[in-house]
């Protein structure tokens, strides 16, 4: 369509797809484009305008700016500019490679978000933990256990359940604790 144009002035757009000025701004807006300035006169780049033509189609066929732009803000989506579909010169591997890369990146993240953690999980990091020596700031022990190490009446040690959290020293300017299994 408009292979050879680096940067579309904005002034067209509303011509170029026949709506008003202000639906102009919320398809920009929609999409995150942020037109620069030359002189007088707005700018967005190409792929801003490939970006702004398949939200066209899009809402042209019964989509809406909202069911479109969640796809779209997708990272992978992105290679989709490199690829000139209204040209018929799409390699179909590389479509469904870009397809293929969506559907894994969705899949991955909704397992992670829906999976519970077992109950136990800190059990199992704490007893890694215990085993490498390693030592844990005061933060991270209050996130593996939920709670705060505190110690009582000047005593170097706080116990938890089976967990014993001894002080040995500073990390940065937290505590240090060491884990061992409460004896």
């Amino acid at each position: 369509m408009d292979a050879e144009i680096d940067n579309f002035p904005v002034s067209q757009l509303q011509e170029r797809y026949g709506i008003g000025k202000q639906a102009i701004y919320n398809r920009l807006e929609a999409l995150s484009i942020k037109p620069f300035k030359e002189g007088k006169h707005s700018y967005v780049t190409a792929s801003d305008l490939r970006s702004l033509d398949r939200l066209h189609n899009h809402i042209q066929s019964g989509g809406s700016m909202a069911d479109f732009s969640s796809h779209n803000k997708s990272k992978s989506f992105s290679q989709l500019d490199k690829v000139d579909v209204t040209s018929g010169l799409v390699e179909v591997t590389e479509l469904l490679a870009v397809i293929e890369a969506c559907v894994k990146a969705s899949t991955e993240a909704a397992i992670s978000a829906i999976q519970p953690k077992s109950p136990l999980w800190y059990h199992w990091e704490l007893t890694k933990v215990m085993e490498a020596g390693i030592l844990l700031t005061t933060a991270e022990v209050k996130e593996l256990i939920g709670v705060k190490p505190v110690c009582q009446g000047g005593q170097k040690f706080y116990k938890r359940g089976s967990w014993t959290f001894v002080k040995s020293g500073k990390i940065g300017s937290q505590t240090a604790w060491r884990v061992s299994l409460k004896s």
